[in-house]
Order: C-alpha cells, then structure tokens, then sequence
C-alpha cells in the first residue's frame, strides 16, 4: 500500500475522509465555480457527484482524490485535511508556507530525536539548525544524539553562531555588493588557512586601545610580527627544500 493510500484508508469507520471544505476552498482560491461544465468534464465527474463531495455527501475515491490535488497543485495530505499546508509551487506565497513547513518538521524532529528545543527560534534558524545537522551528520559521521552533553552544546553553539553569520551577510549583500565580495574573499582565504580573522582583529584592538601605551603596542606588534616571519621563513625552506628534492 502506497502512503496516499495510508493516508486515505482510516481504521474507524466513523472517520470517513471528506474533502469539502477543502475543495470549497481550492475553487474560490483558483476561481472556478463548481457549476460549470468544464471543472465536471475535467474530472470527468457528474454534476450530482461534484455536488456531493462539495457538501461531504458522498466520500470521495482515492482516484478522484488524487486526480483533484495533481490538477491544483496541492498536496493530498492538504486535500482530505491532514496538514495546513497546501505546498502549492504555483502560488508565490509557497516559499513562506514551505519555510513554515520545514521548520515545523525540523523543530519537531531536533525535539523527538536530540531531546533539544528549537521553538523559540525564528522559523529561518529552524532551517538552518536542519541544514547544519544534516551537513555535520555527512561530514563527522556523528548525530546530535551520539554526542554527550558537553558536546551536544557545543555543536549547538556552534550553529548559532553560524546561523548568526548567514543572516548578517544576507543583511550586509542588501546593502552593498562590494562588502559581500570581500567577506567571500577572506572566508576563501580562511577555508585554505591563508588567512586569520582572529588575527586581524587583535591588530584592530590592538589599533584601537588607548589604555595601551605606544612602548607597549611597539613590543607587541613586534612580536607579532616576529612570529609571522618565522612562519613565513619555515614555509621558504620548506618550499626551497621540496624544490631541490622534486628536481633531484
């Protein structure tokens, strides 16, 4: 049995779907009007049967049912009343109602599987919270739920602050093109460890601290740079050793 079929097959009798109220509905939104001959010829049904699923007279076939929510679009679980949702991707309000969707499921599933509560994020961190797990799980091998406390919280942690960062750089790409294109720049640079974001901001404070005296920024921007260049001369040998080794 196919899960539409599921769906429709109720084990008490006294719960006979009826669709109704949906398919009222489904007509005003789409702006047909049940008497017209062409929605019967459609369906291929008979006026007195339109009528009777209308007033939840007759229950519908599995088949009628299928053939209603494949011609409008929408979700059989929408069309015998089973979800809010009717996921309908020809209206333009679908990508709110679909974000509603997933974060529901997302919050329900982080809540049932990883004992971990979502509901006071924002439907759009919900998201992301799901995205973030499902990219950790391919990556690590390892669930929220093979984690200890400890580690729980710290991979949550670590998905607010990611999600921090998706919702300020769509802020910073509506303002200017120019800003988004230097962060994409150094988080390449960060992803191949050619460059640090902590250090550029202990240079920031470091610029910005009056309580600091000149002599003592003098002695640590020395040895900051100290510590650079003997980076910077280990990868030189490194590289003029590989060089003569690949051309021996």
């Amino acid at each position: 049995m196919t899960n539409e079929e599921e769906l429709i097959v109720m084990s008490n009798d006294q719960e006979k779907v009826m669709i109704g109220k949906r398919l009222k509905k489904i007509l005003e939104d789409n702006g047909f009007d049940s008497t017209r001959d062409s929605l019967i010829e459609e369906f291929g049904f008979n006026r007195s049967t339109l009528q009777k699923y209308l007033t939840d007279v007759r229950r519908p076939t599995l088949e009628d049912i299928k053939n209603i929510a494949n011609y409008f679009n929408v979700s059989v679980d929408y069309l015998i009343g089973n979800t809010s949702f009717a996921l309908d991707t020809w209206n333009h309000k679908y990508l709110d109602e679909l974000l509603l969707f997933n974060s529901r499921e997302i919050t329900d599933h982080f809540t049932n599987r990883y004992n971990v509560d979502l509901s006071q994020e924002d439907s759009f961190k919900k998201v992301l919270y799901g995205l973030f797990e499902l990219e950790y799980q391919n990556e690590f091998k390892y669930s929220l739920e093979d984690l200890s406390e400890s580690e729980k919280e710290e991979r949550l942690e670590k998905f607010q602050s990611m999600a921090s960062i998706v919702l300020n750089t769509i802020k910073i790409s509506m303002e200017s093109n120019k800003e988004i294109v230097a962060l994409k720049e150094k988080v390449n640079e960060l992803v191949n460890n050619e460059y640090s974001f902590v250090d550029e901001q202990n240079l920031n404070r470091l610029e910005n601290n009056d309580s600091i005296s000149n002599e003592e920024k003098i002695k640590l921007l020395k040895t900051y740079m100290n510590l650079n260049m003997a980076n910077v001369q280990k990868a030189l040998n490194l590289l003029e050793r590989l060089s003569v080794e690949t051309k021996s």
